[in-house]
């Protein structure tokens, strides 16, 4: 039910580590504030499983790429390449650069960050960007 698996579930998605509810012997008792609003024993398990879910859902806030994903990541993400032929000693500038999969050199996460740096040998248009390939600063 909503109140045993679903609000408890809920709080927890919201931001609550901490969750009290209180248990009975017996929800039908009519002696006692709290029989109606406990929960019995057999109860208790999925309000906890709900949870568990909950948390389970809302994973650790950590960015890990799973087994599965790893070898796909190759093939999805860029590489750095260059747009046309360059000499020896060239420098690098925005329009000599774009980016191609598959990720085999320099991500194209630091394409901004080749901007400035100089080449070490002549390539070809094309041509997968990788450290060697680069001066040191």
């Amino acid at each position: 039910s909503l109140a045993v698996e679903g609000i408890p579930a809920m709080a927890i998605a919201l931001g609550a580590r901490l969750y009290e509810k209180h248990l009975t012997l017996d929800a039908t008792a009519t002696t006692g504030p709290d029989h109606h609003a406990s929960l019995e024993a057999d109860d208790f398990a999925p309000l906890v499983k709900g949870i568990r879910e909950a948390e389970s859902a809302l994973g650790s806030g950590l960015k890990i790429p799973h087994a599965c994903e790893i070898e796909t990541r190759h093939v999805a993400r860029k590489s750095v390449v260059l747009t046309q032929d360059l000499p020896a000693g060239s420098i690098l500038e925005a329009s000599h650069l774009s980016t191609k999969r598959p990720a085999t050199g320099i991500s194209a996460s630091r394409f901004y960050h080749l901007l400035g740096k100089r080449l070490k040998v002549s390539l070809p248009a094309d041509s997968v960007l990788t450290e060697d390939l680069l001066e040191d600063d």
